[in-house]
């Protein structure tokens, strides 16, 4: 079907511009994207197991690793995993410790075991978004937390690598 598509691209461009894009996921997966590119030189697909970030989609993307049963605890921040992939990994995930980072109740936070309020952002606090041609946005928030623990999503991040730091 790619390849189809690419060339269709290909050969409407002989009579006019015409360009392809990926369609992706809810939220800001473009963002992941691109970040994921300007620290690591790869998008998605990263294993960091031995120290060094390495690439290799069909093997360390979440879908794979879970379909592989090469997790066994798994944190998922904004995004309704269990109703987003396919059965056998989505199955795999409810099995396995949890947690979940969300800002509203959805098959995901029903499967886990521990439930993290999550702030919403460009709402609740100022961020950055790319929208799905890779153009970054900012927006201010325009209205606060409503928790007194935390301001953002990136600050309880924070406070939780803080905490496992100090346990190591």
């Amino acid at each position: 079907n790619v390849e189809a598509a690419l060339n269709l691209i290909k050969d409407l461009n002989n009579h006019t511009k015409f360009s392809i894009g990926a369609l992706r996921g809810h939220c800001n997966v473009a963002g992941f994207n691109q970040i994921a590119s300007y620290l690591y030189g790869y998008p998605f697909g990263l294993d960091f197991a031995r120290g060094y970030p390495r690439f290799n989609p069909g093997e360390y993307t979440m879908v794979d690793v879970l379909r592989d049963r090469d997790v066994d605890a798994a944190f998922v921040m904004c995004a309704d995993l269990v109703c987003h992939i396919p059965a056998d990994p989505a199955s795999y995930l409810c099995e396995i410790p949890l947690v979940c980072l969300d800002i509203a109740p959805c098959p995901t936070t029903i499967a886990s075991d521990v439930v993290l309020p999550g702030v919403i952002d460009a709402m609740e606090c100022s961020g950055t978004f790319y929208r799905l041609d890779n153009v970054p946005v900012y927006f201010e928030g325009f209205t606060d937390s409503p928790f007194s623990f935390t301001k953002s999503n990136e600050d309880t991040m924070q406070q939780l690598f803080d905490k496992i730091k100090k346990m190591a």
